[in-house]
């Protein structure tokens, strides 16, 4: 009933039909949940739906808010969609973690401006060994500063920004440093 085995690490692409008993729901049931945008199966030239082991694990997802969470399709639809923006700040919290461990990469360059509005481009460690000499920020300068970043920030943004950070010190390792 597969349509393509999973012999190169690709997921394997299940008909509607399959796709609905492994996810224990009825055809029906999904083929709403595409029109509703809760799940997206791969197309084929003829408009059939084809599932992937994402999909059947997302359908799953939903099933268990639903049955066992009490949420609507309304809500489970915000959730979805709340998850999917966490992935992706998930994935660029990761790649900006990645060009902050490459020296080379453009993230490591500073903009600074002097007094005559001229624009120098300066490192970070020459940055922070200025900041040491002169002493920095003050410990509240720099919390009110970290308050008014945060103030800035619409709720829902900040809750997962805040998530998709803590996620990726997890997933690193880092833990709570």
């Amino acid at each position: 009933m597969k349509a393509a085995p999973n012999v190169s690490g690709k997921d394997s692409i299940y008909v509607i039909s399959v796709a609905a008993d492994l996810a224990g729901m009825h055809p029906q049931t999904l083929r709403q949940y595409d029109r509703l945008g809760l799940v997206s199966p791969k197309r084929t030239k003829g408009k059939g739906r084809r599932y992937s082991d994402a999909d059947i694990a997302r359908l799953r997802q939903i099933q268990t808010l639903s049955k066992e969470g009490g949420v609507n399709l309304a809500g489970i639809q915000q959730i979805m969609q709340m998850e999917d923006e966490l992935e992706k700040l998930r994935a660029q919290v990761l790649e900006l973690a990645l060009q902050l461990k490459n020296p080379s990469s453009p993230i490591h360059r500073i903009f600074t401006a002097d007094s005559s509005g001229r624009i120098n481009t300066r490192s970070p460690q020459v940055m922070r060994a200025s900041a040491d000499e002169s002493g920095g920020y003050s410990t509240s300068r720099q919390l009110a500063l970290r308050e008014e970043w945060r103030d800035k920030l619409p709720q829902d943004l900040r809750r997962l920004f805040l998530l998709a950070l803590r996620s990726s010190r997890e997933s690193a390792g880092g833990g709570d440093q």
